[in-house]
């Protein structure tokens, strides 16, 4: 039936006439669009209106053959036919599960036969599979080359370069200035996670970040972008930390916490839920969320600024101990100073108090830990215990 199909839009399509014969191996389908009044499937009833448009204009055919007899356009046909995949088969459905497909639809008129489907906001990526805007190397490159960071706003399928939370982008020097302000993060936003799951329980970041966007730019006026930085799943319930950042100057009376407990007081007893306008669902009780104004040394900004290995006073990032300062990252102004850390090897560069005889150096993130070797055991607690004791022989 969907070759069949397929032979009438081609004529359709180049809007052939005259006479036009289409040939079909397949009699149980021939037999049934002879018998019309019986067609009652979708499909059936398509194909069948084609049929009646076509025989307005030309003389129409349609004929059934016998298959497997060394006819060569018919043994072509069959040879296609076995190549095209349907979502039925276990290799494609493992491919679409992979790739991070919420569903798999047949295509059977072009790609394969088949279409593996990405969550709302999601972009197919022949290498990647289904990634996120931000997560293409296209846009990635994009913003890295202006000096900024590629985060998902409320555009579909579009990431938005900016610079990080309380940095200013310079559109002289192409790059993040180390100033900037009227930026706030409402922490612990409660948003009822159900919407916004996919399969295997991953969350659809992408719809997520529109949704709340939407809704922030609704309820505060003056907003220029929004984020969701970061959330945990707590149960049925997204706990999000959510950048808001305006476009100028605040009253000094602002204050975003005293918004988000005014739609606590919103809240009907007895309901589980709160509508924030247009499409928000807010966890009702859980709507005891805080908002603070963004620093340097706030721990969202200085993880994403910074990175691990830092610490921060003052709006000034330095490295840790087991830390070192990455020359060609610092940055400072007379108020602000970020650096990237990276770890010291304290193992490789012979940095560490390990006994060669009779332990072994293994290092981690930012330290490292003492084990010991064959026929040693820690002389203290745990014999077996990770950490920098030294080792003692064992009693036979």
């Amino acid at each position: 039936m969907i070759a069949i199909d397929m032979a009438l839009d081609f004529v359709l399509e180049h809007q052939l006439f005259g006479e036009i014969w289409i040939l079909s191996d397949s009699r149980s389908v021939v037999q049934c669009l002879d018998n019309w009044r019986d067609v009652s499937d979708q499909m059936g009833m398509d194909t069948f209106n084609k049929l009646k448009t076509l025989c307005n204009s030309c003389v129409l055919h349609l004929q059934w053959i016998p298959s497997h007899v060394n006819l060569k356009y018919n043994d072509i046909a069959d040879g296609l036919a076995k190549e095209v995949k349907s979502c039925s088969d276990e290799d494609v459905q493992t491919e679409c599960k992979s790739k991070g497909a919420i569903k798999c639809v047949e295509n059977w008129k072009k790609d394969g036969g088949y279409k593996c489907v990405c969550p709302d906001g999601y972009v197919d990526d022949s290498k990647k599979g289904c990634i996120d805007p931000c997560s293409q190397d296209k846009a990635k490159d994009e913003c890295s080359s202006n000096g900024q960071v590629c985060y998902i706003g409320d555009r579909d399928r579009v990431g938005d370069c900016r610079c990080p939370p309380t940095f200013t982008y310079n559109e002289i020097k192409k790059s993040c200035d180390l100033i900037g302000d009227n930026t706030f993060m409402i922490q612990g936003l409660p948003v009822l996670s159900k919407k916004y799951e996919t399969s295997e329980n991953n969350i659809n970041k992408v719809m997520l970040n529109r949704d709340v966007a939407v809704s922030m730019k609704q309820a505060f006026a003056n907003l220029d972008f929004v984020h969701v930085f970061s959330f945990k799943v707590d149960n049925e319930v997204l706990l999000c930390d959510v950048w808001l950042q305006f476009k100028s100057d605040l009253p000094p009376t602002f204050n975003a916490t005293l918004e988000v407990r005014r739609w606590q007081a919103l809240t009907v007893e007895g309901q589980n839920e709160y509508l924030l306008p247009p499409q928000l669902l807010l966890s009702s009780s859980h709507i005891s969320a805080t908002s603070e104004e963004l620093t340097l040394c706030t721990d969202s900004v200085r993880h994403s600024v910074c990175g691990s290995g830092s610490i921060c006073e003052s709006n000034k990032c330095k490295c840790g101990d087991g830390f070192r300062e990455i020359d060609s990252t610092i940055k400072a102004s007379s108020d602000k100073r970020i650096v990237r850390c990276e770890d010291i090897d304290e193992c490789t560069e012979a940095k560490h108090d390990c006994k060669e005889n009779t332990t072994r150096c293994v290092n981690t993130l930012g330290d490292y830990f003492c084990v010991c070797k064959s026929g040693f055991k820690k002389a203290k607690g745990d014999a077996d215990a990770l950490n920098k004791e030294e080792c003692i022989g064992m009693k036979l």
